[in-house]
């Protein structure tokens, strides 16, 4: 915000939420944490460009992979047998 030279109270009435509400998100202040249709209104408002919050990313991930679930045994080990959750828990036919 300081690049932006964009305070609190002007950003926060961009996005349309009260000034200590933003204050608490971005402390995480009690627990808050912005969800994603604000980070996305946070992002706009700032001219940041798509794809600059990991949030935001991995939100994308997540909708791609329900799309293609035949993605997600090639990207992670998947679940262990008794056997190998006795020999630490790792696949052995695993490329990882």
């Amino acid at each position: 915000m300081r690049e932006r030279r964009i305070g609190v109270r002007q950003l926060a009435r961009q996005v349309g939420i009260s000034p200590s509400y933003l204050s608490r998100v971005l402390r995480e202040a009690d627990g808050r944490r912005a969800s994603l249709p604000l980070i996305e209104r946070v992002r706009g408002a700032l001219g940041l460009p798509e794809g600059f919050f990991i949030e935001l990313r991995l939100q994308e991930a997540v909708a791609f992979l329900e799309q293609n679930p035949e993605l997600i045994d090639r990207i992670t080990p998947g679940p262990v047998s008794a056997r190998e959750a006795s020999d630490g828990g790792y696949r052995t036919d695993s490329p990882y």
